[in-house]
């Protein structure tokens, strides 16, 4: 898949894009419930992406196989799939693990999980893509503070215009959020001035700031 790709979309506000070094695990499993392709390894950079070891040749075979794919990429995907069931990934989703510490941005990525649903090839006469839809599987949780923002006038009430509108934020220093008696630190968008945080859609916890 090449050219602008995005992870998913959640809506027109969240959106999550894809950047270079980024890597995706792929499946392929056929008519017979049998993995024929297990967890390869495609990096994304410069708007494509990559297999490790080069390309995935399409012979007959791939074209009658279902694709899965998943990110981040994990080397050890031993009993994180299910091959009966509806949800190809469910025990993926069961034991993935959530830290509390997400305010680096990378380590955010890291622990936003997606995966596809099942997906055939596109295309003919030996010219085929492979196009995956992911899908996010953890619940994320939005948190914006609210802010003071002042408007001036001059002498005769007038409002002044907003070139430079000063807003008054509250001190990110004074700022906390804690699950229980253990303090979580959220992934802050300045572009945004918000904090976000991924849980396990099945928490039951209450975060309180």
């Amino acid at each position: 898949q090449n050219g602008n790709v995005s992870r998913a979309v959640t809506d027109v506000t969240y959106k999550t894009t894809f950047s270079d070094g980024d890597a995706i695990g792929i499946f392929a499993v056929n008519s017979d419930k049998e993995v024929f392709i297990k967890n390869v390894l495609a990096t994304y950079n410069d708007g494509i992406w990559g297999i490790d070891g080069g390309r995935l040749s399409c012979t007959e075979d791939l074209e009658t196989v279902t694709f899965y794919a998943y990110y981040p990429y994990q080397a050890d995907m031993t009993g994180k799939t299910d091959l009966q069931g509806e949800d190809f990934f469910a025990p993926l989703v069961d034991s993935w693990n959530l830290t509390n510490a997400q305010s680096d941005q990378k380590e955010y990525a890291k622990q936003d999980l997606m995966t596809s649903g099942k997906t055939e090839l596109i295309g003919e006469n030996g010219n085929y893509s492979l196009s995956f839809q992911l899908s996010h599987r953890m619940s994320l949780v939005v948190v914006k503070l609210p802010s003071t923002h002042y408007l001036f006038t001059d002498a005769e009430g007038t409002v002044l215009p907003e070139e430079t509108p000063y807003i008054a934020k509250p001190n990110p220093a004074s700022i906390s959020f804690e699950i229980g008696e253990e303090k979580i630190l959220p992934y802050y968008d300045a572009a945004k001035d918000e904090y976000r945080l991924l849980r396990k859609p099945s928490s039951a916890e209450t975060i309180t700031g």
